[in-house]
């Protein structure tokens, strides 16, 4: 009862308690409530209203907080809801050297309730307008923002600024400016314009973003935002969170007054944006997209500058307490010097450390020769950047996905796959080096598998051959897996090709601990260039005999190529078979082989090659040596890696001498021999047998041994003589000499021996024979020879020495006879001593020397080129003294009583041959010369060839002159004459019974003679100008001009090779036709008279000679006012139409019955046609006061006789008796033979006369025709 009374009046007294407890709470919230209540009554009746009267103390607040001078336009108050709103205009603060440093247009406060716990003023919002912030570094690098100083953790707790506004709600700024002063930097000052800044804090909850634009100059809008937790406070070490940065269309180059960039740095311009995560205050990650042009860095000073056109792309990295991992997208970038990186996603991880370090490598694509050449701008440890430098990576990686443990240089536990596309590598100690080669792979430490294909691939390996082997076409599938003795590399199916072979091969290799590794290889070619198999012998053949491959092999190729490589390599090339085998057998077809420098080549082989151990044989089946065909030949390396390789060839062959004396004359042996085969031609075959000894160093030369065969040969030895005909002999010969004591053989029909020795590098070849003639010169002989009949003895010497031969040939020339042009020609019985020599006189130059008794001599200094041989200098001299070439050039002077230059100029070369002689002068006496088949007496001929001509003065009696010759092309004849005279060549008597030369092709010719006479008939002035033009020879001018008349002919010669002809125009004016008559001596038998002939006149032939049984044409004559005289006796003439011809001299006609003194002639008139030498006239009619006569018929020039019909009319009206002859001319046509006697009565036509003229020009028929016979003439029809 007491236990529950107690326990009852105890809770009564708690529920006493509680129940005044809660009424105490009550009162005191009612009274809080009721205070609350009244203050907000006085803030809003009394306060807030009145807020402007405030502004003086807030003032001194702010001053006192901050230590600054602080001026205020206007200060509101209100409310924002239930917060209570404050807003002041017009605020500027002063820093302590009284500029400003902080310009508010208007700020806007609203208070937080919160602020009455904090005991701190606690503003929900902070809103700014246009605030003008001043942010300034001063010269000891102290940051002032707004006249407040900020120390080196602003935004710690203690931070004035920093931390007042980090315990803010929410802060925002509008259209404000910041100017940034540096004063540390010197820069000038800086504007931040349209600011916009909003400030979020929540629950230790940082989030901020931030806006501005920069100057114009500087680049476009800056954005910064992030979200961070505060991890400790307002501490930035403590924080965690993300950060974002975006500046667009900066120069960043610009803002280098501003912000320290590094030395050589040049930031470009573009757009960035970046993501940084904080973790505790430190970075972790990070993330940037760039986009920038013109940008230049320099990663370290020893490095050069990395000069980007530009660059793009996505850029991040990690990092955590064990790892780092970096990280692109799409990364492309652009070098000044034209490196391009293609878009590009790369991840590289690394995690651990030292040798249990674990590395990721992965990329879509890599362009590793760009990446290569950029390596040079980053800053890598010495012994990578050597070695990325000695392998120069190129091509392109696809897919890449690796991993090992520990470094590059000993890695483990490696996985990889890959694909790649044009992959290179430089060859790297013992790596080989390769290029262009595309494929997979795929494996890891155990095992794995690769695939390799290219076109034009390259592999080199510098330890095995000496060149890379380049391939048009490369693939190959193979694996590796790892044994207990190191690692096997199998190559299942590897093919190859390129324009050298072709082929497959297949086989293992196996690395060991120590050595080289072993192989066991066998490969197949389907074909092969033979000159290129030194590009593929391994580096163990030795240098010299690689070079003689390369230099020997000229053409050929090889089939069914096998090769074994079988062994250890340390063994290589196996000379020993138990430790290994090399072989290499083929089959070679048309190989060319210049087995030795300077030695002729062996051509067309076919052959077995093979290369067993260190050893090289060539087997030939076939082939040939300068044509002739090799028999048995076998050459022979014995050792190819020796110290001095020797080659060895032996072998047979059998063909032309021709071939053989190329042979010696091409190789060494010719040169030591002074080429003494040189120039020699050959007809016949023979056999050769040959063995060389040719090292392949340069330790010594080639021996040779050999032996040549004559078997019945035609030899040439020197150019333009008759060849040794039935040649038989045998010739040894060595690389130091020749020797031959058997020679026989035949000269020019008759017998010669020769014999061949060598002395003291000196060949001599004596030969002793007869010449025998006496039936003429051979079938084949030299064209020369046709001069010389009968037989003599002779002897021949030839010495030859390195640098120069000589050669001496005598003989007496009794028994033989010289069918030569005068003054060389020579009857048989006669003896003549002969002598020719010829000495070396010069590099290329040698001297010839011929002499002839007393007739004649010569000399000339000879210089052989590779294809001709000029005359450098040259004498002829006939008669004595000894000619002696000592003037430039070919001189030509002596005496001779005869000189036959028709004749001469006949055996000269034709055109289109070698026909320059170079001739510099002539300096001549010659009594008789026959020129032109005319004969000129006691002329003498001198001049020289001056600027390209040759100029001659001419004196003697028939010609007095200076004559130029210009030998280019057809060749010019320039003369300019004071007298021409030709002589008769009825007169002329050669000292021969030789016909007269052919004529030769006529020059072009400008001629002037001043006397010009022909057959003692004086033509007075001559003018003849004609040029060749292709076939024709035309003649422009030719002009014969005398008192009495002017002939003037114009035309040309067809120079067609079987029908040549002749065709000019002729006109010729006659002021005197009785002087030009008598001048040319057909009589007196005209007086007065003038007219003209002309027409045109051709025939077949040369100009200079009339043809006239081909001669045709026509001509039209008239005359007037002339007189036939009193014929005389034998003295009529009967001219021809052309041809200046003897009349008749036996008629002596006497018409003195009709005519008494002559016939006057008023007009003469008559056109004439000629056809193959017949002239023709149908009417010439000759009318005078006393009579008229008509002619009609023909003459036969080429037979000189004629048929005409004369008719004469008289007028009986004269009175006075005429006495006339019939005469003719040349150029007037026809002339009649006899008048008729006087006639009585001229109107009487039965009066009239007729006569038949017939018979030869020397015996003519003159018959009257009776009256009222009408025949004809004999061969003339009625007209």
């Amino acid at each position: 009862m007491n236990a529950l009374s107690k326990r009852s009046e105890t809770r009564s007294a708690a529920g006493h308690g509680l129940r005044f407890t809660v009424r105490a709470a009550f009162l005191a919230a009612m009274a809080t409530l009721i205070l609350a209540a009244v203050a907000v009554i006085v803030l809003r009746d009394r306060v807030l209203p009145n807020a402007d009267s405030f502004r003086g103390y807030v003032t001194q607040y702010v001053e006192r907080s901050l230590g600054l001078s602080m001026t205020l336009g206007r200060l509101e108050a209100g409310w924002h809801g239930l917060r209570p709103q404050l807003r002041l205009f017009d605020v500027q603060v002063l820093d302590r050297d009284g500029q400003p440093a902080l310009a508010l247009k208007r700020v806007e406060a609203i208070f937080s309730w919160y602020s009455l716990l904090h005991r701190d003023i606690r503003l929900h919002l902070l809103e700014a307008e246009a605030p003008v912030v001043h942010v300034r570094r001063d010269s000891e690098g102290r940051w002032w923002v707004a006249g407040l100083p900020l120390d080196r953790s602003p935004l710690k707790a203690e931070g004035v600024l920093g931390g007042w506004l980090l315990r803010q709600r929410a802060v925002l700024v509008h259209g404000a400016s910041v100017v940034w002063e540096d004063a540390l930097r010197g820069a000038p000052p800086l504007e931040l314009s349209r600011v916009e800044l909003r400030l979020e804090n929540l629950h230790g909850r940082h989030r901020f973003g931030l806006r501005a634009s920069a100057p114009p100059a500087l680049g476009g809008r800056l954005d910064v935002r992030g979200d961070l937790a505060a991890g400790n406070g307002v501490d930035l070490e403590g924080w965690s969170g993300e950060l974002y940065a975006a500046l667009e269309d900066v120069d960043a180059d610009a803002w280098r007054p501003w912000v320290w960039l590094p030395e050589g740095w040049r930031a470009g311009t573009g757009a960035v944006r970046a993501w940084i995560t904080l973790q505790g205050g430190w970075a972790v990650a990070g993330v940037a997209d760039v986009r920038l042009a013109n940008v230049a860095v320099r990663l370290a000073p020893e490095l050069p500058v990395l000069d980007l056109v530009a660059v793009g792309g996505r850029l991040g990295w990690r990092k955590d307490k064990t790892a780092y991992e970096f990280f692109t997208r799409r990364l492309s970038l652009a070098t000044r010097d034209g490196l391009r990186l293609s878009p590009t996603d790369f991840r590289f991880r690394r995690a651990g450390e030292g040798e249990s370090a674990r590395t990721e490598l992965a990329a879509n694509v890599l362009d590793l020769g760009v990446l290569a050449a950029l390596s040079r701008y980053l800053p890598l440890a010495a012994q990578t950047r050597e070695r990325l430098e000695a392998l120069s990576p190129r091509g392109r990686l696809a897919d890449l996905d690796a991993s090992w443990q520990g470094s590059l240089a000993a890695l483990t536990d490696y996985r990889v796959r890959a694909r790649f596309e044009g992959l290179a590598l430089d060859p790297y100690g013992l790596a080989p080096g390769f290029r262009g080669l595309s494929g997979t792979l795929e494996g890891t430490e155990e095992k794995g598998t690769f695939t390799l294909s290219g076109k034009g691939a390259v592999l080199e390996l510098p330890r095995v051959f000496v060149q890379p082997l380049v391939f048009d076409r490369f693939s190959v599938q193979g694996g590796w897996a790892k044994r207990e003795s190191g690692t096997e590399i199998s190559l299942r199916r590897l093919s190859f090709a390129n324009a050298d072979l072709e082929g497959t091969a297949s086989g293992k290799y196996w690395t060991e601990a120590r050595g080289p590794g072993r192989i066991d290889l066998t490969g197949r070619l389907s074909r092969a260039d033979a000159r290129r198999i030194y590009a593929y012998l391994p580096q163990v053949v030795n240098e010299e005999v690689r070079a003689w491959l390369k230099s020997a092999l000229l053409s050929g190729r090889a089939a069914e190529v096998r090769l074994t490589l079988k062994g250890a390599l340390e063994h290589f090339p196996f000379t020993d078979e138990r430790q290994g085998q090399f072989l290499v057998t083929a089959k070679a077809t048309g190989v060319d082989l210049r087995y030795a420098e300077g030695w002729p080549s062996l051509e067309g082989i076919e052959a077995e090659l093979a290369f067993r151990g260190a050893k090289m044989e060539i087997t030939a089946t076939r082939g040939a040596i300068l044509g002739a065909r090799l028999t048995r030949v076998h050459a022979v390396i014995p050792d190819l890696g020796a110290a001095e390789p020797h080659l060895r060839v032996s072998g047979e062959a059998q063909g032309e001498t021709n071939a053989f004396l190329r042979f010696l004359d091409e190789s060494p042996l010719g040169s030591r021999i002074g080429g003494f085969t040189r120039g020699m031609e050959a007809t016949g075959g023979g056999q050769l047998a040959l063995k060389l000894d040719v090292p392949l160093g340069h330790s010594g030369e080639a021996k040779l041994e050999g032996v040549y065969e004559f078997h019945a040969n035609r030899v040439a030895f020197l150019a333009g003589a008759p060849p040794l005909e039935q040649v038989t002999g045998t010739l040894r010969f060595t690389d130091r000499e020749v020797r031959s004591n058997g020679i026989s053989a035949r000269f020019l029909g008759g017998p010669v021996r020769i014999s061949v020795s060598t002395e003291a590098e000196e060949v001599r070849l004596t030969a002793s024979g007869r010449v025998a003639l006496e039936s003429g010169p051979a079938s084949g002989a030299a064209a020369w020879t046709r001069f010389l009949s009968g037989s003599t003895e002779w002897r021949f010497t030839q010495v030859v020495r390195r640098d120069a031969t000589e050669e001496t040939l005598e003989s007496s020339l009794a028994g033989l006879a010289l069918a030569l042009p005068a003054p060389l020609s020579k009857v048989a019985e006669e003896p003549l001593a002969f002598r020719m020599e010829r000495r070396k006189a010069g590099p290329g130059l040698s001297r010839l020397t011929l002499s002839l008794g007393d007739r004649a001599s010569a000399q000339f200094l000879l210089r052989r080129t590779s294809d001709a041989i000029s005359v450098e200098r040259g004498a002829i001299v006939l008669g004595a003294p000894t000619a002696k070439a000592e003037r430039e050039g070919l001189w030509i002077t002596g005496k001779a009583p005869v000189l036959d230059a028709d004749r001469w100029l006949e055996l000269l070369p034709k055109k289109g041959e070698s026909a320059d002689l170079g001739l510099a002068g002539i300096d001549l006496k010659v009594g008789r010369l026959f020129a032109f088949n005319r004969l000129f007496r006691e002329v003498e001929i001198a001049g020289e060839n001056r600027q390209g001509a040759l100029r001659l003065r001419l004196a003697g009696r028939e010609i007095a002159g200076e004559v130029a010759w210009e030998g280019a092309g057809p060749g010019m004849l320039t003369a300019r004459l004071a007298r021409l005279t030709l002589p008769s060549d009825e007169t002329l008597e050669r000292e021969d019974d030789q016909a007269p030369p052919k004529e030769h092709d006529l020059p072009g010719l400008d001629i002037v003679a001043d006397s010009f006479t022909v057959k003692d008939v004086p033509y007075g002035r001559l003018e003849l100008l004609a040029q060749p033009e292709g076939n024709l020879w035309r003649i422009a001018k030719l002009q014969l001009r005398h008192s009495d008349s002017v002939l003037t002919a114009s035309g040309q010669w067809q120079r067609q090779p079987n029908f040549p002809r002749t065709r000019l125009h002729v006109e010729l004016e006659v002021a005197d036709l009785g002087r030009f008559v008598a001048r040319l001596k057909m009589g007196e038998g005209l007086r007065g008279g003038k007219g003209s002939v002309r027409g045109t006149l051709e025939w077949t032939g040369v100009p200079y000679s009339v043809d006239y049984p081909t001669l045709s044409g026509s001509l039209t004559l008239g005359f007037q006012d002339g007189q036939f005289l009193e014929a005389e006796p034998g003295v009529a003439k009967l001219l021809g139409i052309l041809s200046l011809q003897a009349l008749p001299r036996r008629i002596a006609l006497d018409f003195t019955d009709v005519f008494s003194k002559g016939f006057a002639f008023e007009e003469m008139r008559g056109e004439v046609r000629l056809a193959r030498g017949v002239a023709r006239t149908e009417e010439l009619a000759i009318d005078g006061a006393s009579a008229k006569v008509v002619m009609k018929g023909e003459v036969d020039l080429a037979h000189e006789t004629q048929n005409l019909r004369v008719k004469v009319m008289p007028s009986l009206a004269e009175t006075a008796a005429l006495a006339t002859g019939v005469v003719g001319g040349p150029v007037a046509g026809l002339a009649t033979f006899a008048l008729s006697k006087v006639l009585n009565d001229p109107f009487d036509q039965i009066a009239a006369f007729e006569y038949d003229i017939a018979g030869t020009w020397g015996d003519p028929k003159v018959t009257k025709i009776p009256r009222g016979t009408k025949s004809a003439p004999p061969g003339v029809g009625p007209p």
